[in-house]
């Protein structure tokens, strides 16, 4: 039997948000979603970017992690959207109540129910690996129109993603798709050349290994030290990755 591998084109918008919905709602599953571990360090290293200022906006924002860190690091004026139904009543009932929380959208279509040049800032955490190619430029033209001039958009993907490496098998369908409903992979000069196209300028564009920012220089440096050690004798299986997450901050002019 030959599984039929799974398209980017061929998700509709409903199997996109079937899947998300359920992710929402297994607890185990969301425990792993990226920013249920790293959502702390990623909000410490917005603030010290002063990007936590006025008014901030969580692209994607899921079940709430990064969003619930956000408002203990800053008095600024927090929004989330996302395309999940179930996501989105995640976030309401683990946040909403917090005084920082201006607005929680359900986004269906774009462009976006927000305003020109409303945001300060915007996050985009992995989310642009989950976008068809239509999407992706939809989206990107979406944020410059919702971002005020002189604002900055930061963006985490993983970085040069083998897509194949991490496809599921359905025995139902008899069909093969991504673990995480990855659609895109990015390089620095994909990223790079995808924020000049729509008109950005970046800042900073590099692969690191988010953890870091998390852990802390010395706690990173020993747990790398001790991941090693355990692939060298064995112990680990040799999936390692020194830096595998791409982390960029565009500016609009």
């Amino acid at each position: 039997m030959e599984p039929i591998k799974k398209k980017p084109a061929d998700w509709t918008k409903e199997d996109i948000a079937n899947f998300w919905d359920w992710q929402s709602k297994n607890i185990s599953r969301t425990q792993q979603y990226f920013t249920a571990s790293l959502a702390k360090g990623i909000a410490r290293f917005l603030k010290k970017k002063g990007l936590l200022k006025g008014h901030v906006l969580d692209y994607g924002c899921g079940a709430g992690h990064l969003l619930a860190q956000m408002v203990k690091e800053s008095d600024a004026a927090f929004y989330g959207l996302d395309f999940s139904q179930d996501s989105i009543s995640a976030t309401k009932a683990n946040i909403a109540s917090n005084a920082g929380i201006k607005q929680l959208v359900l986004a269906d279509k774009l462009p976006t129910v927000f305003g020109e040049e409303q945001f300060d800032s915007i996050t985009l955490i992995e989310t642009i690996e989950h976008l068809q190619d239509d999407q992706l430029h939809e989206t990107i033209d979406e944020l410059y129109r919702i971002l005020k001039p002189k604002g900055k958009i930061f963006i985490t993907t993983p970085f040069n993603e083998d897509l194949d490496r991490h496809l599921n098998f359905c025995p139902f369908c008899k069909s093969e798709f991504h673990h995480m409903q990855h659609m895109q992979s990015f390089s620095i000069e994909r990223l790079t050349s995808l924020a000049k196209e729509h008109g950005f300028i970046v800042q900073y564009c590099n692969n690191i290994n988010i953890e870091k920012l998390k852990l802390g220089s010395i706690k990173y440096f020993i747990k790398d030290k001790l991941k090693k050690t355990g692939i060298y004798m064995g112990l680990m299986e040799n999936i390692y990755t020194k830096n595998p997450n791409l982390i960029a901050i565009f500016t609009k002019p």
